[in-house]
């Protein structure tokens, strides 16, 4: 169960964000090829180009926590998806040092901690997580490290 104050959404006209404990947290569905869309403040189509494909959503879904102020509220990010994979990155990557919210900072991309799977040349929300990167292990599209969370 999830605290009301997840139900404040935040809408910059381009993403949807939730600001809690000095984290910002963002929800991803996908649509019809499986790549992710940001929820909308309504929890539908706000602002987003394609909306969920409805079938593909109750399977596949991912969020991500990234600090409000890198350095001072945190340091790392975090992602968790329907398979209750939790992981975390130290975003050390420049240009990939998550920070801030959507309309002012450095935010992941819904693929950010994810890596082409099926070697089809397109990344996809039932790709496989960068844990599971045999070539380099850990590595995301963002290329950054991402980690399992123990």
């Amino acid at each position: 169960m999830l605290s009301a104050a997840f139900g404040n959404i935040a809408n910059d006209n381009t993403t949807t964000t939730v600001s809690r404990s000095g984290y910002n947290f963002q929800m991803f569905l996908p649509d019809a090829t499986a790549s992710g869309v940001a929820e909308g403040t309504g929890g539908g189509v706000t602002g987003i180009v394609a909306a969920p494909d409805a079938s593909q959503s109750e399977v596949l879904w991912c969020c991500y926590a990234w600090p409000n102020v890198r350095g001072n509220s945190g340091n790392r990010t975090f992602f968790v998806n329907q398979s209750g994979d939790v992981l975390a990155s130290n975003a050390n990557l420049a240009g990939f040092q998550y920070s801030g919210s959507t309309a002012t900072g450095t935010f992941p991309l819904w693929n950010a901690a994810y890596f082409d799977s099926d070697g089809d040349g397109t990344v996809e929300m039932s790709d496989s997580t960068a844990p599971a990167n045999t070539t380099t292990p850990g590595l995301g599209t963002d290329g950054n490290t991402w980690v399992v969370v123990q």
